[in-house]
């Protein structure tokens, strides 16, 4: 089974959002917790986020991460974005940069 409870509030030029989520399967559960942020600064959108993931209460996952939104018109936006991912016994580094068009 899977409870899931989400919510996003809207202050002006900043969103804050946050969602609960816990999975069940035979004797095993596992719950995730993510928050995030935006902050629009006309063209450009700055977003942060932090989740966690435990599993039969032991910390699986975390994980942080950052990015900058430039929109160049209506349908087009470059970014950029980096995270920081630690396992139980392991962690690394993600980044992008990339644009992203809506047809």
């Amino acid at each position: 089974t899977d409870t899931f409870v989400g919510g996003r509030i809207n202050l002006s030029a900043l969103s804050l959002m946050a969602v609960y989520n816990v999975s069940k399967a035979d004797d095993s559960k596992a719950k995730a917790l993510t928050v995030g942020a935006e902050y629009a600064l006309g063209a450009t959108t700055l977003k942060a986020g932090w989740g966690r993931v435990k599993v039969d209460d032991v910390q699986a996952a975390r994980v942080f991460g950052a990015g900058a939104f430039y929109a160049l018109s209506k349908r087009t936006t470059v970014y950029v974005e980096g995270a920081h991912k630690k396992f139980a016994d392991d962690s690394g580094n993600t980044y992008g940069v990339g644009v992203a068009h809506s047809f």
